[in-house]
């Protein structure tokens, strides 16, 4: 097939949702359901106990925020499905503040991501010079920016929810953390332990293959709600990567939409860190075998008299700022 043949776009989208499993997400609760209705004593099958617990009370924004947010755009990106130019929410983020204020809290409220926010234009990326079959393209997605800008201020708020229970040894996808970190790290420990006599270090390198595509969003859903995050905003998410539609455009071709259930979109602000919380918790099923990126690696310490140490650490993955 030739590049930007319609036959070949859609086998290249097929090939990108190779791992798609749908999944039907429970009922999103409607504006009357959100609020709290009390069950009479004696029907719920349990004494009428009064809850000492606060209401969950959805994630928000303030406009100052959003404006901030807005201001952030790169002004040269590509726009989206929604065909919104970035250079265009950048220079009229005090106008739109407030609207988008508004439409943020709304979606966050309801858990729900409006679809044309969620739709994929997939670019294959060669990843040799003279690319063979579909496995040698990476699928990097373009969304709407309007998303990207709720991503970046959903991401803020998970970072500061969720960060105690990461990893401390994960390097990949941290901000002011990176590969001379990991690099300075196994280098210490590495030369530390070969000055004991007769010390050997082993290096055993990981790699997933499609890591990104291969997401289950509920149990993403699930581990989310187990570091402490509230069932709204997990409902949420839930919405984001489920029933997503996804095309592939080349050059002045467009395939057809497929329905997307399965995996994080690549290139959108949320990938990189959803796909580490997602393997975070590796080490504590698999007792050694632990994962916490993309790209591993583990170092291995040997000495004569005693017991193999393990140390995991995260490789440095590259992440482009979108």
């Amino acid at each position: 097939m030739v590049e930007g043949d319609l036959n070949w776009l859609n086998d290249l989208n097929h090939h990108f949702n190779r791992f798609d499993q749908p999944v039907t997400p429970p009922p999103t609760p409607s504006p009357t359901q959100l609020h709290l209705i009390p069950t009479p004593p004696g029907q719920d099958g349990l004494s009428h106990i009064p809850s000492t617990d606060p209401p969950c009370l959805p994630l928000s924004f303030t406009a100052v925020q959003v404006r901030q947010a807005l201001r952030k755009i790169k002004g040269r990106k590509a726009a989206g499905p929604d065909g919104i130019s970035s250079r265009l929410l950048k220079s009229s983020a005090d106008q739109l503040s407030g609207v988008m204020e508004r439409i943020f809290n709304l979606s966050l409220k309801l858990g729900v991501v409006p679809q044309l926010w969620k739709t994929s234009c997939v670019v294959p990326v060669p990843k040799t010079s003279h690319p063979k079959d579909l496995n040698c393209y990476r699928p990097v997605a373009l969304t709407s920016h309007l998303m990207k800008t709720l991503e970046r201020l959903v991401l803020q708020h998970l970072r500061s929810t969720v960060g105690p229970s990461m990893d401390p040894l994960q390097f990949a996808y941290r901000p002011n953390i990176g590969v001379e970190d990991a690099v300075i790290f196994l280098q210490h420990h590495a030369l530390a332990h070969l000055e004991k006599p007769g010390s050997t270090v082993r290096i055993m390198f990981f790699d997933f293959s499609s890591a990104f595509n291969t997401i289950q969003p509920m149990l993403l859903k699930d581990k989310l709600e187990r570091t402490g995050v509230d069932h709204l905003l997990s409902q949420w998410v839930l919405n984001y990567l489920t029933n997503r539609p996804q095309f592939v455009r080349a050059r002045d071709g467009v395939s057809d939409r497929l329905m997307c259930s399965t995996g994080v979109p690549q290139g959108t602000v949320l990938a990189p860190f959803l796909f580490t919380l997602y393997t975070a918790d590796f080490r504590n099923n698999f007792g050694e075998m632990c994962f916490r990126s993309c790209k591993k690696f583990v170092l291995k310490l040997f000495t004569p008299s005693t017991t193999s140490e393990n140390i995991w650490l995260s490789k440095y993955h590259h992440n482009d700022q979108y």
